[in-house]
């Protein structure tokens, strides 16, 4: 659920800001930056969505402390928004936006893995790239073989949602 709800809160967000073909100036970028806590406050009070409400919350955070809207980093992010974090941008980068083309699986691939335990989760990456590599299957890397089964199964489903 969390993958199909990570960006309700871009309904607050006006849709020139949404749709706009140029580079973001400093108030588009802090209407965007409000969507994670829009989202957040939106679905908070459905008791049902309570499990997916980190997730939306901190899907914008990094690795590396530098995301938001919390500056959250490392392990502190949960392993679900981490998860979300690295599937969300692949998706991004994968799929057509007013302002670019989309970049081809290989090239998003490379431009994830440039920003690993940056942006983004090292072990999380490693099983989403071992997935893409496997035509979206399974997830069976020595680097991900640690992890329990589930982690695996959650990244593949969210990787299948988006």
């Amino acid at each position: 659920l969390a993958a199909l709800l990570h960006d309700i809160g871009k309904i607050g967000v006006p849709d020139v800001v949404l749709h706009k073909t140029g580079p973001l100036n400093e108030q588009d970028w802090k209407h965007i930056r409000r969507h994670p806590r829009m989202g957040y406050d939106i679905l908070q009070n459905i008791p049902f969505l309570s499990p997916v409400l980190d997730a939306v919350l901190h899907h914008h955070e990094k690795f590396n402390g530098g995301g938001y809207p919390d500056g959250l980093q490392g392990e502190s992010i949960s392993l679900p928004a981490r998860i979300l974090a690295v599937v969300d941008v692949y998706d991004a980068l994968s799929s057509h936006r007013p302002y670019r083309a989309a970049y081809f699986p290989k090239e998003a691939t490379e431009m994830l893995l440039d920003e690993s335990g940056q942006h983004f989760d090292p072990e999380v990456l490693q099983i989403l790239v071992r997935i893409l590599a496997d035509d979206r299957q399974t997830a069976t890397t020595t680097e991900a073989a640690h992890l329990p089964e589930q982690i695996q199964g959650e990244i593949q489903n969210t990787v299948n949602i988006l």
